[in-house]
């Protein structure tokens, strides 16, 4: 699911991209449970690439401090 999301961004489909982030994030989070990200490299993957998605389709609509915090909210999630 992430990847599609970059393959939406990549195209500069930033609805799509965003929808498809967003959803394996959802994913993502529902999977680990209450593990820890760095418990399951494949998860972590997921979660880091739809991450990167939301925030580059923020950057994209001139949001980029929005991006910045997003970025900064989630880095310190755990």
């Amino acid at each position: 699911m992430s990847w599609l999301g970059r393959g939406a961004l990549a195209e500069k489909q930033d609805d799509r991209a965003e929808q498809y982030a967003a959803e394996a994030q959802r994913l993502a989070v529902a999977a680990l449970g209450s593990r820890s990200v760095d418990e399951d490299a494949k998860l972590a993957s997921a979660l880091g690439g739809a991450i990167e998605v939301q925030a580059q389709v923020s950057a994209n609509r001139g949001a980029r401090s929005d991006a910045i915090v997003f970025l900064e909210r989630e880095l310190k999630s755990d």
